[in-house]
C-alpha cells in the first residue's frame, strides 16, 4: 500500500449568525475558504422563500421560518 498525502480525517464545522446572507455573502465565501470549513451552519440569513442563495463549492440546505 502506498502512502497518502491527504490531511488527517477530521471535519471542520462552523456556525455563524450572519444577519443578512445577501450583504455578507462575499465575507462568508472568504471565511469558509480561508478556514477550510467543511460544514457551515448559517442562522439569521434574512432570506425569503423566493430568494436564491448559493456559495460556490457548497450544497445549500434551507429551512424557511414558519410565519407566526
Amino acid at each position: 500500500m502506498g502512502t497518502c498525502s491527504r490531511r488527517p480525517s477530521f471535519l471542520r464545522v462552523a456556525s455563524w449568525n450572519i444577519n443578512s446572507f445577501t450583504q455578507r455573502k462575499r465575507e462568508l465565501q472568504e471565511v469558509v475558504n480561508r478556514l477550510d470549513i467543511d460544514v457551515m451552519v448559517i442562522q439569521e440569513t434574512l432570506l425569503i422563500e423566493a430568494d436564491r442563495a448559493s456559495v460556490p463549492g457548497y450544497t445549500l440546505y434551507r429551512k424557511e421560518r414558519q410565519q407566526r
